[in-house]
């Protein structure tokens, strides 16, 4: 109880500002954008080809970009509207990855695509990032991490099984906080589809969806209707303001998002930009 009243006050004092947060670094040039300078010209010509490669033989994209601040935005946001807004993979087969690296925040990101999480799983990109990327990183040398960490993606796309992804996985309980975070940013990502509408119903019954979730995972018949009565008036709530707004922005309404949409966009040089994929928000984020 006290979790889902959490997350309505939450829904409730979040601002449409914050989904707005990310800004474009540019179009991409490559499979490499090395905003920050982390590579040498020959180190982003040697990744490029690799990628460029990679990508010819198995249509797969596998996409590096620096970037020198998130300027407060969350990383994981940051990687998901990037990877949105860039289309990373292809559409349908959303067989794009992302190694995002922000060397002002010492924060990286593994951002996988929809289509490749059975193969790169959230433990497998966590296990690269503090593995393989933050020991190098820690010392400078970025191009030897992120070629190691591609390298070792590649091979596993590949169907090639290395033993640098065989971490020990311990049985833990289930963290909650991490369903509770998850919650929030699905309700607000849910946001810009309730936009799209002047109906108001599809909140209330996502908000009945929830709570027959609530309802399957805790097994008990009060949670279920307190989920019932916090759920489903707090859906037809959020519906009812952001169908207000409206798909235009407008006043109040919601700058930014409409670059989340993007698939490509244009580029200079011979790069024909990504394929139009998209993310579920799964892989793994760290810091050195």
């Amino acid at each position: 109880m006290k979790k889902i009243l959490l997350l309505a006050l939450a829904v409730l004092l979040l601002s449409p500002s914050a989904l707005s947060a990310y800004t474009k670094p540019g179009n991409p040039t490559g499979f490499v954008n090395d905003y920050a300078k982390l590579f040498s010209a020959d180190e982003r010509a040697q990744l490029e080809a690799k990628l460029s490669g990679f990508n010819t033989q198995t249509g797969n994209e596998v996409a590096v970009v620096s970037i020198e601040t998130l300027e407060g935005e969350g990383i994981e946001n940051f990687a998901e509207a990037l990877f949105q807004d860039w289309g990373i993979g292809k559409a349908g087969e959303d067989n794009g990855i992302l190694l995002l690296i922000s060397k002002g925040d010492r924060e990286m990101r593994i951002e996988v695509g929809y289509g490749l999480e059975p193969y790169i799983t959230d433990i497998e990109a966590s296990h690269l990032i503090q593995n393989v990327l933050t020991p190098a990183f820690r010392q400078e040398k970025y191009f030897d991490g992120v070629d190691e960490a591609t390298g070792l993606i590649m091979a596993k796309l590949e169907g090639n099984y290395s033993p640098a992804f065989a971490a020990p996985v311990q049985e833990s309980m289930p963290d909650y906080n991490n369903y509770f975070i998850f919650g929030i940013f699905g309700l607000l990502f849910l946001s810009r589809l309730f936009a799209q509408t002047r109906s108001w119903w599809l909140g209330g019954a996502i908000g009945a969806a929830a709570a027959i979730v609530v309802t399957f995972f805790f097994g008990f018949v009060v949670a279920g209707l307190i989920a019932f009565l916090v759920l489903v008036p707090l859906g037809l709530f959020i519906d009812f303001i952001f169908s207000r707004i409206g798909p235009g922005g407008g006043p109040g309404g919601l700058p930014g998002m409409g670059s989340w949409g993007g698939r490509g966009g244009s580029s200079s040089g011979g790069f024909g930009g990504f394929g139009g994929g998209s993310s579920g928000g799964g892989g793994a984020s760290g810091r050195w």
